[in-house]
C-alpha cells in the first residue's frame, strides 16, 4: 500500500516543518507515531514483527534526511506541483554540494546554474554568475601574488610554480558550460544573460550545435514540399553521425525552398568577380555548389548566423530575432548572406568598378530595381494603378462591342475603348507570369499549388476569361454576363 507509506511520510515531514515551534519538543512522539502507522500497514501480525526492524532503520533515516522531503499539498493556496517539483531538486542539489563539495570539480555552481536555466531562475543564476565573477577576480589576484613569490624562493620555486599554474589555467567559463542547455531549451532570457556574462555561442563544438539543431525540432517549424529524409526514420539511439546528416540534409531542403533565389543571385554576382580566381585554383579548391552546402560549412565562423537561420525554420522568432542582433557581421543587415558561399575575394584593383563600363552600369540599373524596397514600391503603384483602370472601365466605359461605326475614345469604329485594351493587355500578362511559374515548378523545388496566393490568382485569372469570351458575343444576356 504505497499511497498509504506516501500519506504517513508526509504526516511525519508535515509536523516536523520547521516552522513548528513545538515540533523539535514533540519530535521523538511524531517519530513513534508514524512507526505505528506503518506496522499497522502489514496484514499479518508475524510480518508486523518481522518488518518492525525494518520499519525503525527506515524511520530513522528519514528522520535524518527530512530536509531533503518536500510535500506537495494540493489544497493549499496558489499550490503549484511545478513549483514543488523546483524546490525538491534545489534542495538536493544544495545538500549534495554541501556534503559532497570536495569529490566535485571547482564549478560546483553548474548544478545550481542548470537548474535555473531549467525552470527559468533568471535573477537566481545573475546572483550565481556575479558571485562567480568576483571568485574568478579573487583567485586571478591570488594567483599573481603567488607568482611574483616564486623569485623569492628559489628551493621551493618548483611547487610554487606549480601552484600558481594550477591556479590559472583556462577552463571553461561556467556560462559557456550552460549556454548548450539554455540554446536547446529555447529560452531566449537565458541564453541573455549567459551571453553578457561571457558566454560565446561560437565557442561551441559542432556536436552541440548538432544536438541543438535536433532537439529545437518541432511541429510549427516551416513546411517543407519535399522532405527527403524524415525525423521518424532516425532512430533513438541514433549515433552522431546519423544525426548530423540529418540536420545537413534539412538545413539544405530549407535553403533549396526558400532561399534558393537568394542564393543562386548571390553566387551570379559573385561569379563574374572570381572567374579568373577559380580558373586558376585546383578543382577540388573552387567554390561549392549552392545546392548543398556541408554542415561543417554552414557552421564555419559564423555559428550565430547559422542559428539564427535554424531557428528561423523552427518558426521560432524569438530566439531568432535575439540571434540576429547577436550577429557579428552587422553587415548582414541581409539576414541570409552568412549562409552563402562566396569564392575567395578578388584583389582590390580587380573589384573597383569602372564609371564609364557600360556593362556594370546595367548591372547597377538591374541590381536597383530587383532591390526589395524598390520591387515593393512599384508593385504598390501598378497595383494602385491597376485598381484605378478596371474601376474606371466597368463603371463608366465598358460598352458592347461598337458594331455600328460608333466613336470610341475618339476613334472611329474601334470596337472596344483604350482604357479596356490596356486592361486586356494588362490582363493577359498576369496571365502568361503565372503560366511561367507553374512551368517554373518543373525545374525547380517550388511548389506551385501550396501558395494560397497562387490559388486566388487563378480564381481571378478564370472569371476574366470567362468575361473576355463572352464579351465578344452581340448579345444582352453575354455583356451582362461579362460585365
Amino acid at each position: 500500500n504505497t499511497g498509504g507509506i506516501a500519506d504517513i511520510v508526509a504526516q511525519l515531514c508535515r509536523k516536523l516543518s520547521p516552522t513548528d515551534e513545538l515540533a523539535q519538543f514533540r519530535k521523538s512522539i511524531y517519530i513513534e507515531e508514524c512507526k505505528k502507522e506503518l506496522k499497522k500497514l502489514s496484514l499479518k501480525e508475524k510480518e508486523a514483527r518481522e518488518q518492525d526492524e525494518d520499519i525503525e532503520k527506515y524511520v530513522d533515516v528519514l528522520n535524518e534526511m527530512e530536509e531533503l522531503i518536500i510535500v506537495f499539498d494540493a489544497i493549499e493556496h496558489n499550490a503549484k506541483l511545478e513549483d514543488t517539483i523546483a524546490d525538491a531538486i534545489l534542495t538536493g542539489i544544495k545538500y549534495q554540494i554541501e556534503n559532497w563539495e570536495q569529490f566535485f570539480c571547482p564549478n560546483t555552481k553548474a548544478a545550481l546554474l542548470l537548474w535555473c536555466a531549467v525552470w527559468g531562475k533568471d535573477e537566481y543564476a545573475r546572483q550565481l554568475l556575479t558571485d562567480r565573477k568576483a571568485e574568478t577576480a579573487t583567485s586571478a589576484n591570488d594567483a599573481e601574488q603567488s607568482k611574483n613569490q616564486v623569485g623569492n624562493r628559489a628551493r621551493t620555486s618548483t611547487s610554487t610554480a606549480s601552484k600558481s599554474i594550477l591556479l590559472v589555467l583556462p577552463v571553461i567559463p561556467l556560462a559557456q558550460q550552460i549556454l548548450f542547455e539554455a540554446l536547446h531549451r529555447n529560452t531566449v532570457s537565458f541564453v541573455s544573460l549567459l551571453m553578457e556574462y561571457g558566454a560565446s555561442i561560437e565557442e561551441l563544438t559542432e556536436e552541440q550545435l548538432i544536438i541543438i539543431c535536433v532537439k529545437t525540432m518541432n511541429d510549427d517549424a516551416l513546411v517543407l514540399n519535399k522532405l527527403h529524409v524524415h525525423f521518424t526514420s532516425v532512430k533513438r539511439d541514433a549515433k552522431l553521425s546519423e544525426l548530423k546528416k540529418y540536420v545537413e540534409q534539412r538545413y539544405n531542403d530549407y535553403l533549396r525552398q526558400y532561399l534558393n533565389h537568394y542564393v543562386t543571385k548571390e553566387n551570379d554576382r559573385e561569379k563574374k568577380r572570381t572567374k579568373r580566381q577559380l580558373a586558376r585554383k585546383p578543382t577540388g579548391e573552387q567554390k561549392i555548389s549552392a545546392s548543398f552546402t556541408p554542415l561543417s560549412k554552414i557552421f564555419d565562423g559564423r555559428k550565430t548566423e547559422a542559428l539564427y537561420l535554424w531557428f528561423v525554420f523552427m518558426n521560432q522568432p524569438a530566439m531568432a530575432k535575439y540571434l540576429c542582433s547577436r550577429s557579428r557581421e552587422l553587415k548582414a543587415s541581409n539576414p541570409y548572406r552568412p549562409v552563402v558561399i562566396y569564392a575567395p575575394p578578388s584583389s582590390q584593383k580587380e573589384n573597383t568598378p569602372s564609371r564609364f563600363n557600360t556593362s556594370n552600369m546595367l548591372d547597377r540599373i538591374k541590381w536597383f530595381y530587383e532591390a526589395p524596397v524598390i520591387r515593393f514600391y512599384y508593385n504598390l503603384i501598378f497595383f494602385v494603378s491597376f485598381l484605378a483602370l478596371f474601376s474606371h472601365v466597368i463603371l463608366v466605359d465598358y460598352f458592347p462591342l461598337n458594331i455600328y461605326g460608333e466613336t470610341r475614345s475618339g476613334i472611329q469604329n474601334l470596337w472596344i475603348p483604350i482604357p479596356e485594351i490596356i486592361l486586356h493587355i494588362w490582363m493577359w500578362s498576369l496571365i502568361i507570369d503565372e503560366l511561367y511559374q507553374f512551368i517554373s515548378q518543373i525545374r525547380s523545388d517550388y511548389n506551385y499549388s501550396s501558395n494560397a496566393w497562387n490559388w486566388m490568382d487563378q480564381a481571378g485569372i478564370l472569371f476574366y476569361l470567362m468575361a473576355f469570351f463572352t464579351r465578344w458575343f452581340v448579345k444582352e444576356s453575354f455583356f451582362v454576363c461579362s460585365k
